[in-house]
């Protein structure tokens, strides 16, 4: 959390990927055509089998797309100091950022977006 604090403060937009993602077509592309004025563009973790977008969304925190927005650097910033501080569900930062989005996504006016469902599914 703390190096992608950092690049986000350094004006880098981050795509994050976990290494067993099977990607058929460059998601950076659909991210910039789709989601170009989001600050956080997330993956729906909680979707059902036939790739629907759940009613209560999950973020999936192994495919996040993160604009180097002020509002995304403070979601960050405190993400990052919650854990730290262990103030979180056993330290799991997917669990930290999906009640952060519940309960912050206004008062920051994040622009966050999901990705479709359609396209991007679950390997569940």
């Amino acid at each position: 959390t703390n190096l992608i604090l950092f690049l986000l403060r350094g004006g880098v937009a981050v795509f994050l990927c976990e290494t067993d993602q099977h990607l058929f077509s460059n998601p950076i592309t659909y991210v910039q055509q789709h989601h170009a004025d989001a600050d956080l563009v997330g993956y729906d973790d909680a979707q059902n089998p036939k790739g629907k977008q759940s009613k209560n969304p999950i973020i999936c925190g192994g495919f996040l797309f993160l604009s180097p927005s002020n509002r995304t650097i403070a979601l960050w910033k405190k993400l990052t100091d919650r854990h730290s501080s262990k103030k979180g569900v056993k330290g799991s930062e997917q669990i930290m950022l999906s009640t952060m989005l519940k309960t912050e996504t206004k008062s920051l006016h994040l622009k966050l977006q999901w990705l479709n469902p359609e396209i991007f599914r679950s390997g569940k």
